[in-house]
């Protein structure tokens, strides 16, 4: 049986982008209108595997759109029986697609991880070294000591990272979604959503604070479709 594949939400019209491919190479098309319309192409109705090769179509999909106009990304594997549902979908959820459709366009989401530094590359002051030797006990006590002043330590300066990032960022970003300290090491995972025009200048401003802040590391990524941002809330793309 053929199925309706989605890969995002745009306006309607104007025509897509020649030549794009979808899932299984099938051309996509959009279906709807006249206030919006679907991307996307026919594809088999069972689920596509989850792996690079095929998420990374559908990521291909989407970015070649978003150089055209604001796009409002669907989750992967987003499917409907057929082109009628495809248009029922559109105008039962018009209202909150068009809000979100206006929400992210013209910006683009940048992504941002900062990893505190590994345990023994900075030093902690206050503690001797080396340890003094008097027996397995005291020394399991002061390697704990040492273990818990240093995560305070670096949490602390995790906290003030994160409080200076926010501060410089906040003039160029619309919207952000923040996740700090989900690991012991992974001091911040975020993602911002930025106008198309102030990219370079939000790249700046993050390589600021990573030189302030040189032993954590700093992985900036982006620009990408607003997947975070695409479902009226920060926390996922529009699905069904």
């Amino acid at each position: 049986m053929t199925a309706v594949y989605l890969y995002g939400v745009v306006g309607y019209p104007p025509p897509l982008a020649r030549g794009v491919l979808g899932l299984g190479d099938s051309p996509v098309f959009l279906v709807g209108g006249p206030d919006l319309a679907a991307v996307a192409s026919y594809s088999p109705l069972d689920l596509w595997p989850i792996d690079e090769a095929h998420v990374g179509r559908h990521e291909a999909v989407v970015e070649a759109i978003m150089r055209d106009r604001p796009v409002l990304p669907m989750r992967y594997n987003s499917l409907l029986p057929g082109n009628e549902a495809v248009t029922r979908f559109l105008r039962q959820g018009s209202r909150a697609l068009g809000s979100a459709l206006r929400r992210v366009g013209g910006r683009v989401e940048m992504g941002l991880r900062i990893l505190a530094p590994a345990p023994g590359t900075e030093a902690v002051p206050g503690l001797p070294l080396p340890l003094c030797v008097r027996g397995p006990g005291t020394n399991y006590l002061r390697r704990r000591m040492e273990e818990e002043r240093r995560g305070a330590r670096e949490r602390e300066r995790g906290q003030q990272l994160i409080a200076e990032l926010g501060a410089l960022l906040e003039p160029l970003v619309a919207e952000s979604s923040l996740r700090p300290f989900l690991t012991e090491r992974l001091t911040l995972s975020a993602s911002y959503l930025v106008a198309h025009d102030r990219v370079a200048a939000f790249r700046e401003r993050v390589g600021v604070v990573q030189q302030r802040f040189s032993a954590f590391g700093f992985l900036l990524t982006g620009p990408w479709p607003p997947y975070h941002f695409a479902n009226g809330s920060p926390d996922g793309s529009v699905g069904l």
